[in-house]
């Protein structure tokens, strides 16, 4: 009963508190008067803004814009001088659209698309690109379409997303790329879309249209189309500013670059991704340029940024296939769309400065606009593989080899006309694949076609070679004759020689004339596209190590993690070639050469672990070619002979003319013991025996052919 009274009590009192507080005492003790200060602001900037044109309901959503008859507090606006037109009050709020994704083009190839780009209202920005060819199928995940733009997850910016100072600091804490845009109605389509979005202000109009290209029905029938027109891979915007204010207005942005250009076998590569740009010459030419991934690090992590003011051809990001490189359209000689650019670190690896991911910023000239103008800038966007058939369109094929440089790496390109023996190799290698063999079948095929070709030259090299060996007992007599006197050793070194018709740039020759053939091979392989993810054998793809299997432990130094086996075979093969062609050594410092050669060898395994599989594939065949080769030419001119019932050391047929033809001649043996013979002699030779010895006779007594 008490608990009820002391309840009953406080609420009696709150309710006489209350009432004395908001009723009594104001009628009692009146506030005195305040001027009204918003509605002095709203009545003056309504006498502003009588008899001007209203801006159309059509430019701005509810969401961005007060309600009709709605006006924000504000200071009153100062004086507008005479002559001037007058401003129209600004309004305030951030735009509030929904979040919301757009798709263009199809995932499907039988689409008339190649490419499949989503969208977003965040910034009216690129989510992402994929290509839908299934040739090119993510890295190591076959079936998985590969997203050639959006693939960094921990990137936060996007593709062609934008900033303005001008509107940027009326959006706070928001930017026009983290904000979301409105999609204009009746704009989306299969292949275009349309964003917008008004400044808080009211006075400025952005505007993006997104335009992918769309195929015929005759182009979708055409053969190879996928390889040849670039415009499938284009993806154009539009971007539009207009001044929906009564002042002229000057506005300027910055466009981000393409984000997110995946890496290819990061491990195992020597490209990771470049910067590419290109500036137009007064003539119209474009001068290609690149900037590494660890360049652009290193410069911002100096503050330096690099900042380009030349008029554009194209800039971008590429890696070792693919590229996405942003082709400002217009006139860029006369009316400029970018006014300078600059690269960015979007994402930073942490141990690999060239793993991480980097980009472009576009920074617009000052747009001026009068009163109710616009203006409008174009950007073509390349999305594809590297390709010079597709990149030929934007003067960009200059990266495909990746043959870019200066001084005497520029001059060899050229002298040897790599790039043309490359693209001549790589038509061969197709040619090769079209008749239906995969593609490492057809890198044998290549390499067969190859050293038969050079035939010749290789049958000289190996004369020379053969000439070489029977001069050596003639210099080692030499060196000792005149090991006091070197000059009077090189002259009649020399003597020798022309004696015997010995050039010895003859055996150099062969190889300077095979140097271009050799490196123009390696890039078309080491850059074929078609290789990627081509499987032969074990190996899953012939542009990366065959990775036989994973290490339990990672190699120190090397850091690495698989067993390749084909660089090992490799290698194997180059010293069983290099044992076979040079001669035995004669002197201390010959031996050393040799061994130098040999470690030398070893230093290659070393730099060849991680070269495509491709490549390997093809140095192992022809490697195996060339000690084929090398045996097969030294059976031809070698004649068998035999003495005392058995077989005797095959003899050049040069010097088996000059035996008497008294001399007794038994019959040679046959079959495997012939066979088995010759390769023992041929075992010996290789030693430098410098002459044979009889094989399964009665007497082991070598037989010497007459000398001259």
């Amino acid at each position: 009963m008490e608990q009820r009274r002391i309840v009953l009590f406080i609420a009696l009192s709150m309710a006489i508190l209350i009432g004395w507080s908001n009723v009594i005492m104001p009628r009692l003790f009146p506030p005195p008067p305040k001027a009204d200060k918003v509605a002095e602001a709203a009545d003056e900037a309504a006498q502003q803004n009588a008899g001007q044109d209203e801006v159309p309901a059509d430019a701005m959503t509810p969401a961005n814009i007060a309600a009709a008859g709605a006006v924000a507090a504000v200071e009153p606006p100062a004086a507008v001088p005479a002559g001037e037109a007058p401003v129209a009050a600004p309004v305030t709020g951030v735009p509030k659209h929904p979040l919301e994704t757009v798709q263009l083009g199809s995932l499907d190839p039988a689409s008339p698309f190649f490419l499949s780009v989503k969208l977003t209202t965040e910034g009216a920005a690129v989510t992402w690109i994929e290509l839908n060819d299934k040739r090119y199928p993510e890295f190591g995940r076959r079936g998985t379409p590969l997203k050639i733009l959006g693939a960094d997850p921990l990137a936060t910016v996007k593709t062609f997303g934008m900033r303005s100072s001008d509107v940027d600091k009326q959006l706070k804490p928001e930017f026009l790329d983290t904000v979301n845009w409105e999609i204009v109605p009746d704009s989306k389509t299969d292949h275009a879309v349309e964003f917008r979005i008004v400044s808080p202000d009211g006075a400025l109009e952005f505007t993006k249209r997104y335009e992918l290209a769309e195929l015929t029905a005759e182009q979708l029938k055409t053969p190879g189309i996928r390889d040849t027109l670039a415009d499938g891979y284009d993806l154009t915007l539009t971007v539009t500013v207009k001044n929906l204010s009564q002042v002229e207005k000057t506005v300027t942005y910055v466009l981000q670059g393409p984000v997110g250009i995946p890496l290819e076998d990061p491990t195992n590569s020597t490209k990771w991704r470049d910067v590419r740009m290109a500036f137009l010459e007064d003539d119209g030419a474009a001068d290609p340029r690149h900037m590494r991934t660890r360049e652009v690090v290193a410069e911002r992590d100096k503050d330096t940024p690099e900042i380009w003011r030349r008029p554009l051809k194209y800039i971008g990001v590429d890696n070792k296939y693919f590229a996405a490189l942003i082709q400002p359209l217009g006139d860029q000689l006369k009316a400029r769309t970018v006014e300078s650019a600059q690269p960015v670190v979007i994402t930073e690896h942490r141990t690999h400065k060239d793993y991480s991911d980097v980009s472009v910023e576009l920074t617009s000239p000052a747009l001026k606009l009068p009163p109710g103008g616009s203006i409008s800038n174009g950007f073509e966007m390349f999305a594809g593989p590297k390709k010079k058939e597709l990149l030929a369109a934007m003067s960009a094929t200059s990266i495909v080899f990746d043959n870019e440089g200066s001084g005497f790496f520029l001059f060899l390109w050229n002298l040897f006309q790599v790039e043309t023996i490359a693209e001549f190799m790589l038509w061969l290698l197709k040619s090769l694949h079209s008749l239906g063999v995969g593609y490492g079948i057809a890198i044998i095929m290549l390499t067969a076609v190859v050293r038969g070709a050079m035939f010749p030259l290789s049958k000289k090299q190996v004369a020379n070679m053969e000439k070489m060996k029977k001069l050596q007992p003639e210099l080692q007599a030499l060196q000792k004759k005149y090991a006091q006197q070197p000059e009077q050793f090189v002259q009649a070194q020399r003597e020798l020689f022309r004696k015997h018709q010995y050039h010895p740039a003859q055996g150099c020759l062969p190889v300077f004339v095979q140097m271009p053939i050799f490196v123009g091979l390696y890039w078309a392989l080491n850059t074929s596209l078609d290789l990627r993810m081509a499987k032969f054998l074990w190996i899953d793809s012939l542009a990366s190590p065959d990775a036989l299997f994973n290490l339990p432990f990672t190699v120190p130094f090397f850091e690495w993690t698989q067993f390749n086996l084909l660089p090992i075979l490799t290698i194997v093969l180059f010293v069983a070639q290099q044992k076979l062609t040079m001669p035995p050594p004669t002197t201390e410092e010959q031996a050393m050469q040799y061994k130098v050669m040999n470690f030398m060898m070893i230093f290659m395994g070393a730099m060849f672990y991680r070269v495509p599989a491709g490549l390997c594939l093809y140095f192992i065949a022809s490697s195996l070619w060339g000690i084929i080769e090398r045996w097969l030419l030294s059976r031809h001119k070698e004649t068998p002979t035999a003495a005392n019932g058995g077989t005797e050391l095959i003899i050049p047929a040069s010097e088996s003319a000059r035996i008497s033809k008294n001399d007794d001649q038994p019959k040679p043996k046959s079959g495997l013991a012939l066979l088995w013979g010759n390769l023992q002699d041929a075992a010996d030779r290789e030693k430098g025996s410098g002459g044979g010895t009889l094989r399964n006779s009665a007497k082991e007594s070598p037989r010497k052919p007459k000398k001259r």
